[in-house]
C-alpha cells in the first residue's frame, strides 16, 4: 500500500510560481469539480489527487517501459514540521512541553535568587524551542535551544522522556541533530 500525504504550506512554489494556500485549495477545488462534471464521477480531493498520481504513475512507466530499467533513487526523508508540533502540543510529546514549560516558572513561596534565575533561564531556552519548531524549522536551531536549555540551567530529560522524543523525531523523518542525549 502506498500512502500520499499531501501538505500544501501557507505559500508553497510550484515550477516558479509562488501560490499561497488559498489559490492552490481554489485550484484544486476547481480542476476536481470539472474532472467529476466531465466524468460523471465524484471524488473527494484525496481521491482526485490518488487518480492524478495513478496517470502520471502510468505515463512514465508506458514512456520508458521499452528502456533499460533505471534503479530507483533513493528517498530522502522530509521532516514533518507540522506533525512534529501537534504531537509536541496536543499529542503523546505534550507531556514533555508541558514539563518544560513548567519548569520555567518559579514558586514565588519559596523562590530564591538562584531558583528565580534558572527558570529565567529555562524560560528563554523554553522560547527558542518554540522559535525553532514553529517558525525557523531547522533542525540545526532545535539543537541548539536544547543545549541553550541543558547548558543554562539544570533542567534534566528523562530517560522516557529522551526515548520518547528520540522515537518520535526518528519517525517523522528529523536526523539524529535532534535527538535528546
Amino acid at each position: 500500500m502506498i500512502e500520499l500525504i499531501v501538505t500544501i504550506e501557507s505559500s508553497q512554489t510550484v515550477n516558479g510560481v509562488t501560490y499561497t494556500q488559498e489559490q492552490l485549495q481554489q485550484g484544486l477545488a476547481q480542476v476536481r469539480s470539472e474532472y467529476n462534471n466531465r466524468t460523471g464521477e465524484s471524488l473527494d480531493d484525496a481521491e482526485w489527487f490518488q487518480w492524478c498520481s495513478m496517470q502520471n504513475l502510468v505515463a512514465w512507466y508506458e514512456q520508458g517501459k521499452g528502456s533499460e530499467p533505471v534503479p530507483p533513487t533513493p528517498i530522502t526523508p522530509q521532516a514533518n514540521w507540522h506533525e512534529l508540533q501537534i504531537r509536541l502540543l496536543s499529542g503523546e510529546l505534550y507531556p514533555i512541553y508541558a514539563r518544560l514549560i513548567a519548569a520555567s516558572f518559579a514558586d514565588p513561596a519559596t523562590a530564591t535568587p538562584a531558583s528565580n534565575a534558572n527558570a529565567n533561564n529555562i524560560a528563554v531556552a523554553a522560547g527558542k524551542l518554540d522559535q525553532a519548531l514553529q517558525v525557523t524549522k531547522l533542525e540545526a536551531a532545535v539543537a541548539a535551544a536544547v543545549s541553550l536549555l541543558l547548558s543554562t540551567s539544570n533542567y534534566v530529560f528523562t530517560i522516557e522522556e529522551k526515548t520518547l522524543w528520540n522515537a518520535t523525531i526518528a519517525s517523522l523523518g528529523f536526523s539524529a541533530v535532534m535527538e535528546l542525549q
